[in-house]
């Protein structure tokens, strides 16, 4: 018996001994029947290519477990560098930013003159600070080219007031898209805006004999006739007419009604002084004296408000004077780099300042708040938080 049982052991360790010759470390079977027999350790099986979808999200389900795995994307809806237009870039921040895990960054203006601009890189959330080009300037989060410079009075018209618009020439003190009325400097020399190499430019003229700087324009010293510096009913431009009303010298200027309607001055004759009311046209409104394009723009707090934060809703006035019209809906105000970026409606379209806090405030959530005021988050004040700052200083350097 002890025999038979002892030939049982020694058939089984040959067989142990043969099976295992005829493997390989890799716990593949090295027979002619190799795909048959294969197999692979892992730690759980891998899921089959049409279990991922095109956002990478997997799901794969085993009999002894469910394997759900969720892989982050970037994703950037402005499509990439695109400087023309504000985008949002969303995914896992990239290891050389400042912030970790997932966020959600937004194109914007730094206002020292760069675009930063966010994208995808290497499937992470980067971005670029862009110079912005000649001929561009920054709004809302995207370059946009400067309007043909225009000059209402036509050009060096001494006699006319006008507003000149446009980029500002590169020997003024002054950067970017801007528009300036001509005016009467301190010293009585006229500054008279005007369109020179496609810029917005000036010219200082001292008056001639007999004439006075005046509302923009030259003025007679001895006045003999009426003068609207508008050159009459002009209801696209804000004028002063000066001259003769009751017997007595006026000088009265265009402005806008309580009812909205345009009260025009202009010179009834050549002594006379006079005006009119004129109604609304069609797709224009009055403001500062003169008709102009009527947008359709609403601001929650009702305008410059900084102590509030408000929503936005109009037409881009800088798309608007490129003829695109771009739309911001519902965009509110918000704090860059410790200044308040403020949207309001002028003229029925939207435009913005930036404004700097005082000492004793700061900017949050898109409005202006006192440093002294109780928090709401948590109830702490900040003298509360400042004592505790001391007396943990107090306790390290004791």
């Amino acid at each position: 018996m002890k025999g038979r049982i002892f030939s049982i052991i020694i058939v089984l360790l040959l067989i142990t001994i043969s099976f295992t010759l005829a493997t390989d470390n890799s716990g593949n079977y090295n027979g002619e029947e190799e795909d048959s027999n294969h197999f692979e350790v892992r730690d759980t099986k891998e899921p089959e290519e049409d279990t991922w979808n095109v956002e990478g999200v997997v799901d794969f389900f085993d009999e002894e477990n469910l394997f759900e795995a969720s892989q982050v994307l970037c994703e950037d809806d402005d499509g990439g560098k695109d400087y023309y237009d504000k985008g949002t870039t969303s995914g896992e921040a990239h290891e050389y930013l400042a912030v970790e895990g997932y966020v959600e960054k937004v194109d914007y203006c730094d206002g020292v003159g760069n675009l930063v601009e966010y994208y995808c890189y290497q499937d992470a959330v980067y971005f670029e600070y862009r110079a912005i080009p000649g001929g561009y300037f920054c709004f809302d989060g995207a370059l946009m080219a400067y309007p043909e410079c225009t000059d209402s009075d036509g050009g060096e018209e001494y006699y006319l007031k006008g507003t000149t618009t446009g980029e500002a020439h590169e020997y003024l003190a002054l950067e970017g898209y801007i528009g300036l009325d001509d005016v009467c400097a301190q010293n009585g020399q006229l500054h008279e805006y005007y369109c020179f190499e496609e810029n917005v430019y000036f010219r200082a003229v001292t008056p001639p004999e007999g004439y006075t700087c005046f509302d923009g324009i030259f003025f007679p010293e001895v006045r003999t006739s009426c003068i609207d510096t508008d050159g009459g009913i002009n209801p696209y431009g804000e004028g002063t007419t000066v001259g003769y009303l009751g017997g007595e010298t006026v000088n009265i200027e265009d402005e806008c009604d309580e009812e909205g309607r345009l009260v025009e001055s202009y010179c009834l004759d050549d002594q006379t002084v006079t005006s009119i009311t004129l109604e609304l046209e069609m797709g224009y409104e009055c403001f500062g004296g003169e008709f102009i394009a009527q947008g359709d723009c609403e601001d929650s707090d009702g305008g410059r408000d900084y102590y509030t934060t408000g929503y936005i809703t109009g037409i881009n006035y800088m798309s608007f004077l490129q003829g695109s019209e771009t739309l911001l809906e519902n965009q509110s105000d918000y704090c860059d780099e410790g200044n308040l970026i403020e949207y309001f409606c002028t003229g029925g379209y939207v435009q913005y300042t930036t404004n700097s806090p005082a000492f004793d405030e700061e900017c949050s959530d898109g409005a202006f708040v006192s440093r002294f005021e109780l928090e709401e988050q948590g109830g702490d004040n900040i003298f509360e938080r400042l004592l505790d700052d001391v007396w943990i200083l107090n306790y390290i350097f004791r």
